[in-house]
């Protein structure tokens, strides 16, 4: 087991593919088994199946049941997570991983102060600065963002200005936009300007960011430099255009003066987070406001054809609307993008529906092919060919 590890920690596959071999010849009732077992299921992707490979575990040690947790937070069971992070003790490092399992558990049931709160919890178990690393940087941008979701624009802020000092990197990039976006919500817009000028500093070639800094000089009355943030966003993406940008800075050359009229970041072409977008939606879908949802999950997909979930839960709105014909498409459309178990298994569950038991067949054996151990395409596999 300690060599599947080491295996597993450099990369070596071969090796601990062997180990788990052995275990399973070998050991195949140990608790080590279980464990390898379970661990291999997580990285296929077949969660549900990890999650019963830990419960199988009879004498369950303080990682056994935080893996219990964590995958069944990852599954939305919360009253299983809660369960097993009571046996987890909150000493040592235990205190911010029981933390950060709690803010998956609220933020994926839309309690983004809840999950705010736990991952701040997390970051101050990590030491006065939050700690080091990716970890600890995914941390705080992951604060900042519940933040953010919560509509609690003041704490977002001053945990981004804090972050900063010591985050870099692609989560320094993250943290950047997110900041920028919350200050754009609030209308705090010398902040706005402030924080998409370091996140065009950081990718010059941004043409959003660029753009949104644009937008943001433009409602401090900085005229000009609104102007010259505007044409750089414009070389870098034609189609982004804002006529009031351009009339205001016509008047303003021309010495004229104007009512100025507060610009937002509302068009499609002007907003660089597309995943803010598909969050927004995954709320509105899950508060039953599916024609909000279908609006926007359209809206990214304008931006970006490959964006597979939302494809994905566009197949899901039409199909529980009943238009099944525009459901397959949708997931067609997902899985050209990125076949995953849960297409499969939608697209599926729509040929069900059209009585068309053959076409199921097919694209569940398709999908078994790439997910061999997917539990959900095994119990549909049973079911379109009559077993039990």
């Amino acid at each position: 087991y300690d060599i599947f590890l080491l295996a597993r920690k450099r990369g070596d596959k071969d090796r601990a593919e062997k180990m788990y071999a052995l275990l399973k010849k070998e050991f195949p009732a140990s608790v080590y088994c279980a464990r390898v077992s379970a661990e291999t299921d997580l990285a296929k992707g077949d969660t549900a199946k990890a999650l019963a490979s830990y419960e199988s575990i009879k004498e369950k040690d303080a990682n056994d049941w935080f893996a219990v947790a964590s995958v069944a937070a990852s599954l939305g069971q919360r009253a299983k997570a809660e369960g097993a992070l009571a046996k987890v003790p909150d000493d040592g490092g235990w205190k911010r991983e029981k933390s950060v399992v709690r803010a998956k558990l609220a933020f994926n049931v839309g309690d983004y102060r809840g999950a705010y709160q736990a991952y701040k919890d997390a970051v101050n178990a990590g030491g006065k600065d939050g700690g080091t690393g990716a970890e600890a940087d995914a941390l705080a941008y992951n604060m900042i963002f519940a933040a953010y979701k919560g509509g609690m624009h003041k704490e977002a802020l001053e945990a981004a200005d804090e972050a900063v000092k010591r985050v870099t990197g692609s989560a320094l990039i993250e943290i950047c936009r997110a900041a920028g976006d919350c200050a754009v919500a609030a209308k705090r817009w010398n902040d706005a300007k402030n924080w998409f000028a370091k996140l065009s500093n950081l990718e010059p070639n941004n043409a959003a960011a660029q753009y949104n800094a644009a937008v943001a000089h433009y409602n401090l009355g900085e005229v000009e430099e609104s102007y010259k943030r505007y044409q750089r966003a414009r070389e870098l993406d034609k189609k982004i255009q804002n006529k009031d940008i351009e009339l205001r800075y016509e008047q303003f050359k021309n010495g004229g003066r104007s009512q100025q009229k507060e610009v937002t970041l509302s068009n499609k072409s002007q907003n660089d987070s597309l995943e803010i977008w598909y969050n927004k939606a995954v709320d509105l879908q899950n508060a039953k406001k599916v024609d909000q949802a279908e609006v926007l999950y359209k809206k990214i997909l304008e931006q970006d054809q490959t964006f597979s979930q939302a494809w994905n839960n566009l197949g899901a709105i039409y199909g529980a609307r009943g238009d099944l014909d525009q459901a397959e498409a949708a997931y067609l459309k997902s899985m050209e993008a990125q076949p995953t178990p849960e297409t499969y298994a939608n697209l599926a569950n729509i040929y069900i529906a059209q009585n068309d038991n053959a076409k199921a067949a097919d694209i569940v054996a398709k999908g078994l092919e790439k997910n061999p151990n997917n539990a959900v395409l095994k119990q549909l596999d049973r079911k379109v060919r009559g077993k039990k």
